[in-house]
C-alpha cells in the first residue's frame, strides 16, 4: 500500500475546464491515477464525488469513518463530506465523475431518484457491485469520457448530462428492489436464517450468499443497521444455544458440542470460554 494521500483540488479542474473552453461546467470525469499519488490533508468536498473503483484497493476516511474499497466498488461522496484517501494499491484502475450540486439537484429534482437519495447515501456511501454491474458501470464511465472529449459537438453535455441521468436511475433508483435500499429487508432474512441455521452454519459466507450479497456488503449492511458484526451475532447466537443445551438436560459436553456443530471439543470449550467466561463445566455447576 502506498503512502497516506488525498485528492486534489477539483475546483482548480473545473476553473481550467470553463477557461479552455468558454463553457459552464457542471461535471468533470478523470481516470488519473496520479490524483491519489499527491500528499494533501483531509478536506471538506465542494462537490460530490462518484469513485468507480474498477480494479484495486483503496482505504478511505469519510467523515471520520474509515471505508475499505476492494473492486468492483461505487463509493458516493457526498457535498460537504470530510474527505481523505490513506491508501491504494498498486494495481488501481479507478474512474471519478465530479458533479456540481447544481447538477446534482436538477437529476434529484426531476424525479431521476429519489429524494430519499442524501440520507440513504450518508447510511451507506459504498456499494459494492454485483456480477456484470462492474462491465456496465466501465462502459458507462468510459462513454462520459469519451462524449467530453467531443469538444466541437454542440450537445455534447446534454449528451452527457443524460448518460449520467442513466447512471443514475440503474445504480440507485431500481436498487430500491434490491440489497442497495432494502437494508430492512437484509436485517430480517438474516435474523430468520440464524434462528433456524445457527448451529449447522456459522459462515458468515453463507448467510450473505443467502441474501444474495457480497460478504463485504452484507457485512456492511448488518453492522451500520444493528451496530453489531454478522460473525458477532452469529457468535452470540450460539453462545446462547449451548448455554441453553447445557442446563437443559444432562447431556455431556461432548454431545452438545457434536449437536451444536463443532468439530471437537476442544474447539466448543475454547469458543463458550471465550464467549462467556466460564467453562462448559463451570457454567454448569455455577447455574443448576
Amino acid at each position: 500500500m502506498k503512502n497516506k494521500t488525498c485528492l486534489f483540488n477539483w475546483q482548480e479542474q473545473f476553473d481550467k475546464a470553463k477557461n479552455k473552453e468558454k463553457i459552464n461546467y457542471d461535471l468533470l470525469y478523470s481516470n488519473n491515477i496520479e490524483i491519489l499519488k499527491n500528499n494533501f490533508k483531509p478536506y471538506k468536498t465542494d462537490y460530490y464525488l462518484d469513485i468507480f473503483l474498477e480494479r484495486g484497493s483503496v482505504v478511505v476516511m469519510l467523515d471520520m469513518k474509515k471505508y475499505e474499497l476492494q473492486a468492483p466498488t461505487l463509493f458516493l461522496v457526498q457535498e460537504n463530506n470530510e474527505l481523505e484517501i490513506i491508501s491504494c494499491s498498486n494495481d488501481i484502475k479507478i474512474h471519478y465523475l465530479v458533479i456540481t450540486p447544481n447538477l446534482k439537484d436538477n437529476f434529484l429534482t426531476n424525479n431521476i431518484i429519489s429524494t430519499s437519495y442524501h440520507n440513504k447515501v450518508k447510511a451507506m456511501p459504498l456499494y459494492y457491485l454485483k456480477k456484470n454491474e462492474d462491465k456496465f458501470f466501465s462502459n458507462l464511465f468510459n462513454d462520459i469520457k469519451k462524449c467530453l472529449s467531443y469538444t466541437t459537438t454542440p450537445y455534447r453535455i446534454d449528451a452527457v448530462t443524460n448518460l449520467t441521468r442513466t447512471y443514475y436511475y440503474l445504480s440507485l433508483k431500481e436498487k430500491k428492489e434490491n440489497a442497495f435500499f432494502n437494508d430492512y429487508g437484509i436485517c430480517k432474512k438474516f435474523f430468520s436464517l440464524l434462528d433456524e441455521c445457527v448451529t449447522a452454519n456459522k459462515d458468515t459466507n453463507f448467510y450473505a450468499e443467502s441474501v444474495h450479497l457480497s460478504k463485504g456488503y452484507f457485512e456492511f449492511v448488518i453492522k451500520s443497521n444493528t451496530g453489531k458484526t454478522p460473525k458477532r451475532w452469529i457468535d452470540e447466537k450460539l453462545a446462547n444455544e449451548c448455554k441453553k443445551r447445557l442446563l437443559e438436560n444432562d447431556y455431556s459436553t461432548e454431545k452438545i458440542a457434536e449437536e451444536l456443530g463443532f468439530n471437537s471439543l476442544a474447539n466448543f470449550s475454547n469458543f463458550f470460554k471465550r464467549m462467556v467466561n466460564l467453562s462448559p463445566s463451570e457454567f454448569r455447576r455455577r447455574n443448576k
